[in-house]
């Protein structure tokens, strides 16, 4: 995350809990949580990682369960799928400049010069769930091809 210290760090505290965690049993939900906890503990017990600007992360993950696509986001890490040549679902990135564009708040200029301001991430702060983790649910169809993609290559 632009302007905190040690996002990479950040990011590999939450894929090891992640796969620790679905490894043991806990749902998705759980084991982000429990990811985000782990990030909050190490800022918290290494005073680099931590301070007025904590280490953080974004987070966009997929399960594909028969024909069914599960996702989770936070931030501006994307999903998309794209079928015969168009994107058919993408997932909604978690910036002032996007929030404030969907409520028709601002333009789409004055949006995309606010995206760099994440309203959403891991690692900075206790999360609830059901208010912090943007779950969605999207049928897939044979040729589907599905995108993961950081913040780097969304304008693209």
């Amino acid at each position: 995350m632009g302007g905190h210290s040690a996002g990479n760090i950040a990011s590999g505290i939450l894929v090891d809990f992640l796969e620790y965690g679905l490894q043991h049993g806990m749902n998705l939900e759980q084991a982000i949580c429990f990811g985000n906890e782990a990030v909050l503990q190490r800022s918290k017990n290494d005073a680099r990682l931590g301070g007025p600007y904590p280490m953080g992360s974004t987070l966009v993950m997929a399960q594909i369960q028969g024909d069914k696509l599960k996702t989770v986001n936070v931030g501006d890490s994307k999903l998309i799928v794209i079928r015969q040549g168009k994107i058919v679902f993408e997932t909604l990135d978690h910036t002032n400049g996007q929030t404030l564009y969907r409520e028709g708040l601002v333009d789409v200029d004055t949006a995309h010069f606010l995206n760099h301001i994440l309203s959403r991430n891991l690692g900075t702060d206790p999360i609830l769930p059901k208010r912090d983790l943007e779950k969605n649910s999207f049928d897939l169809k044979n040729g589907d091809r599905i995108c993961l993609m950081s913040d780097g290559i969304t304008d693209n």
